[in-house]
């Protein structure tokens, strides 16, 4: 009677999980849920600047250029000496999100769009050692947020959507891989399946990162930046806080309009007082989420001394999965000072998460 009941109790489970095989997919070894997971959401969108990067006074644009959230960034600037050679860059920068950081790779997009705003704040930190033996050392920090984000895939329901049709389709395609080996028996894509996958992951990224690169985004920033006589440390003391708002709006699928102010209290070096400052800029971008240019016009004014106004222009590209070179050059005129002078600069940007493949 036990081995009857065994029996029966075999069959019945073995029926059950043939069922299964057959009528769902069982996802293994590189399939995708992007209807699940938030970081099957993720697009290689551009990487601007953190706060405690913009702090550090490498570029004379004051403008902080809203984005996507990411989970951990890098930047590099300053690559060239006194002697206007090419060195290794003398400015670095991380920002990450708390958040992404702590749910890492279980997260889900539900509860990503349930608290978007706590997952969209960012931290960033930023040192500088200027050339020369004398130089200070600068030591900046930033909070980061965006209250508004159209182009954030994780929160838009036509991607949600679209991405869930693309999985039905390679669901498809794994059931077939599941038909071939059975109820239990490993499932193994052939060459021309797995291309199939590849395909039509990459094709409904890159559609969606042409359509949404440039959508509204609205953030606001905080940040601070100290000064050391040394790099140890030696004599800190703060130098100057700063805030900043920017707003990004589309135009078609091939512009977007950036308009920016930042709001600051920096130490005069002679009175030792802190002076306030403003500043409001504009920038348009004509190109496509991979490789676009931009136009930009800036005016600045700090408290009892001239204003400063900028025109600017350059491009950022796409060079690598996570890689990002933004390169400008313009001019700046101060009231006073006659002749304008030339400024440039030069950025690179990695997104850890798509560089390495997470």
């Amino acid at each position: 009677m036990n081995r009857a009941r065994v029996m029966i109790t075999f069959l019945l489970t073995s029926c059950v999980f043939s069922v299964l095989g057959y009528s769902q997919v069982m996802l293994q070894n590189n399939s995708a849920q992007p209807d699940t997971l938030e970081r099957k959401f993720r697009v290689d969108f551009a990487i601007p600047d953190a706060p405690a990067f913009q702090l550090l006074d490498l570029d004379p644009s004051t403008i902080l250029r809203p984005t996507t959230v990411r989970e951990f960034t890098i930047a590099f600037s300053d690559f060239a000496s006194s002697g206007s050679s090419i060195t290794l860059p003398g400015a670095f920068a991380v920002e990450f999100s708390p958040g992404l950081i702590i749910n890492g790779r279980t997260l889900s997009r539900e509860a990503y769009e349930q608290h978007a705003t706590w997952y969209r704040l960012r931290v960033s930190a930023a040192t500088r050692r200027a050339s020369g033996a004398a130089a200070p050392t600068e030591v900046a920090f930033g909070l980061r947020t965006s209250f508004v984000d159209d182009s954030d895939l994780r929160c838009n329901k036509d991607y949600v959507l679209k991405a869930t049709s693309t999985t039905d389709k390679i669901n498809e395609i794994y059931l077939q891989a599941r038909l071939r080996a059975g109820p239990q028996g490993v499932i193994s894509l052939n060459e021309d399946e797995r291309q199939q996958v590849r395909e039509l992951n990459e094709q409904l990224k890159a559609t969606w990162a042409d359509e949404k690169w440039n959508k509204t985004v609205f953030d606001v920033a905080l940040g601070a930046k100290g000064e050391a006589k040394d790099s140890t440390g030696k004599g800190f003391e703060f130098i100057s806080i700063a805030g900043w708002a920017s707003y990004s709006l589309g135009v078609s699928d091939w512009g977007q309009c950036l308009l920016g102010c930042k709001l600051s209290g920096e130490r005069d070096s002679m009175s030792n007082k802190f002076l306030f400052a403003g500043s409001i800029a504009g920038r348009v971008y004509l190109g496509s989420s991979t490789f676009k240019g931009f136009l930009e016009g800036q005016f600045s004014k700090v408290e009892k001394q001239n204003f400063t106004v900028l025109a600017n222009s350059g491009a950022e590209a796409n060079l690598w999965k996570g890689g990002w070179l933004t390169f400008s050059g313009g001019l700046e005129f101060v009231q006073g000072l006659g002749n304008p002078s030339i400024v440039t600069n030069m950025k690179i940007n990695l997104g850890l998460a798509d560089l390495i493949g997470l």
